[in-house]
């Protein structure tokens, strides 16, 4: 194991739970969901022409407040997504009062952490931009 690789957390434990390292398959998962609900999401935003309007014209420090908006109107997707990273159940992250809103930032953060999003995201650029490059290059040729 490299230095680097041992410096990579496996967990972390934020008010009393372990958020893990996930699996490529259940991150799969974790992504898919993820999908629908932007879906759903999208396709109620669009829906409604008026509230699209208003969504345009809203200003980027209440944008915040209508992500609120748009979680609690989804808790039916947003609890399988939050199982799902977590491996809480339902039940737990509904009633356990140490998660709150507040935990659960922390524990998104946790879990962002140890899953290496932000290097993910990175990597996941280059790669699409390498991939345009030698696609351009063999349409070319």
């Amino acid at each position: 194991m490299s230095e680097y690789s041992a410096s990579i957390p496996i967990s972390k434990t934020v008010r009393g739970y372990e958020i893990k390292r996930m699996p490529l398959g259940k991150y799969i998962k974790f992504t898919q969901q993820l999908k629908e609900v932007s879906n759903d999401i999208t396709a109620h935003v669009l829906s409604n022409k008026a509230a699209l309007a208003q969504l345009m014209q809203t200003p980027a420090t209440t944008l915040p407040l209508i992500a609120f908006d748009i979680v609690a109107s989804i808790p039916d997707k947003l609890f399988p997504i939050l199982e799902t990273i977590f491996d809480i159940p339902k039940a737990v992250l509904e009633e356990d009062a140490a998660i709150g809103l507040d935990g659960l930032c922390d524990m998104l953060l946790a879990f962002a952490e140890v899953n290496r999003i932000e290097n993910f995201t990175k990597a996941a650029k280059t790669v699409a931009a390498k991939a345009k490059t030698m696609l351009q290059g063999v349409s070319a040729g």
